[in-house]
């Protein structure tokens, strides 16, 4: 990365992000009234998502005006600030270290994510209402009094799970462009996987392509996308969250037995239990069951 900004860690007037080791990341909700936040930088990545209010962000040279859905990006080292902020604002704003970006990167799309320097001046989209609220809801789970004393390594998977989703959906519209110059097996695929219906399972996805999983897979990676499988799982993991939720609510569990995991997963669209575990695994690094009793 270049020299950053001012010539020092932070420049005058700028602040550190209150970052716990060994946490690699940091959240809070912002609803400060008519908050503004001077121009500043830090060697962060941090994200930003607008549930209210209306305001604009000054991101380098350029200025953005943002109102709810509106999801935004700003790279580590980038300066920026937000002004003419609305007095019912409210922002979930998000800190992660370089270092956690890195561990937890698994595609071609998350190089950008790994290697700051990548990207684009700034990135910035508007979600629509589902994906602002399974995102909302994912925070809100990290944030909430459960996460308190919590193993860091849980926070951090939980984290990073939280980046990737909003960096997948920030690239729909690429996903959308990509498309329309894919093999057609891929087409096929992500037709499949984004059924409102009944979920084929991922194997069939493939036969019906008329493919193999691996090539599949390769395909996907070669157009910068999600694998089959942690594509639908970008969806059904809130699912599956929400669904705990509710049993718990419900029944005042003390903690989550296998039969209970079981049901959920397969309300929220995975085809087995082996499926489901095996993706969990790959997102938090610890098996569904400690990782939903250890955050009790």
């Amino acid at each position: 990365m270049e020299d950053l900004p001012g010539g020092s860690e932070y420049s005058t007037g700028n602040w550190p992000v209150e970052i716990s080791p060994p946490r690699a990341g940091a959240l809070h909700l912002s609803a400060e009234v008519a908050a503004a936040y001077p121009l500043h930088w830090h060697k962060e990545l941090e994200f930003n998502l607008v549930l209210r209010g209306s305001g604009t962000y000054v991101v380098g040279d350029s200025q953005f005006e943002f109102a709810a859905g509106r999801q935004m990006w700003m790279l580590p080292g980038q300066w920026h600030a937000i002004t003419n902020r609305s007095h019912d604002s409210i922002i979930w704003v998000v800190f992660v270290t370089v270092d956690l970006l890195a561990r937890i990167s698994t595609s071609p799309l998350n190089d950008a994510l790994v290697h700051p320097g990548q990207l684009e001046s700034h990135h910035f989209r508007q979600l629509d209402s589902q994906q602002i609220d399974a995102l909302d809801r994912h925070l809100e789970r990290i944030h909430g009094s459960p996460w308190d004393g919590i193993n860091p390594d849980l926070f951090n998977s939980a984290l990073g799970f939280a980046i990737l989703l909003a960096w997948y959906w920030q690239h729909d519209q690429r996903k959308v462009i990509a498309l329309q110059f894919a093999d057609p097996a891929v087409q096929v695929a992500v037709a499949l996987l984004e059924e409102a219906g009944e979920e084929v399972p991922v194997e069939e996805v493939a036969a019906r392509a008329g493919v193999s999983m691996a090539y599949l897979d390769e395909l996907f990676r070669d157009l910068g996308l999600l694998p089959p499988e942690m594509h639908r799982a970008s969806r059904q993991i809130p699912r599956f969250f929400d669904l705990i939720n509710q049993r718990r609510a419900m029944s005042a569990l003390h903690s989550i037995d296998a039969e209970t995991i079981s049901e959920c997963a397969q309300a929220a669209g995975f085809a087995s239990d082996s499926q489901f575990a095996r993706v969990f695994r790959s997102l938090f690094t610890i098996s569904p069951q400690d990782f939903l009793n250890r955050r009790l």
